[in-house]
């Protein structure tokens, strides 16, 4: 698979359309919904592959090579990922929301825009850790800083 982002590259949460998918613990928020939804290993890596090219039209024969390599699944097993992740994704009372295509005969597209976001225990470490480098140098009253360019004669 030709893919820029590789999964330790990738941050640990993202959104996809309304939703906040924790990567770590497999759990899918949806906006409304009372509590998390949680996917199997092989819906979250179905749902990895998707978003790594959103847009895109990804086959069903790449699906079945990447999540399940070495093995001879029927086409019903990223039938059933699929369709997990439709559920998981749908937000509560609200129908018609498409956010996987199914393209027959060839594969499957993400619609919803997917936004990376940044860790919010790596957010809070980096803003208590010190600064790098020389602190900047202030002076202690106002008069210090008007220094002329020129020397007086």
């Amino acid at each position: 698979m030709n893919s820029t982002l590789n999964e330790s590259s990738l941050p640990a949460r993202l959104r996809v359309g309304g939703c906040v998918i924790d990567l770590a613990s497999r759990e899918i928020r949806a906006p409304g919904a009372r509590r998390a939804a949680r996917l199997t290993p092989k819906a979250m890596a179905v749902l990895q592959a998707l978003v790594r090219q959103p847009g895109q039209v990804i086959a069903r024969e790449q699906l079945l090579a990447e999540v399940w390599p070495d093995t001879l699944p029927t086409n019903d097993v990223v039938t059933q990922a699929v369709t997990q992740l439709r559920k998981a994704l749908a937000e509560p009372g609200k129908e018609g929301g498409v956010v996987i295509e199914t393209i027959a005969k060839t594969g499957y597209r993400l619609l919803a825009p997917v936004v990376w976001e940044q860790d919010p225990g790596s957010q809070r470490q980096a803003a208590q850790e010190p600064a790098t480098g020389p602190a900047p140098l202030l002076p202690e009253r106002a008069e210090q800083a008007m220094v002329p360019a020129v020397p007086p004669a």
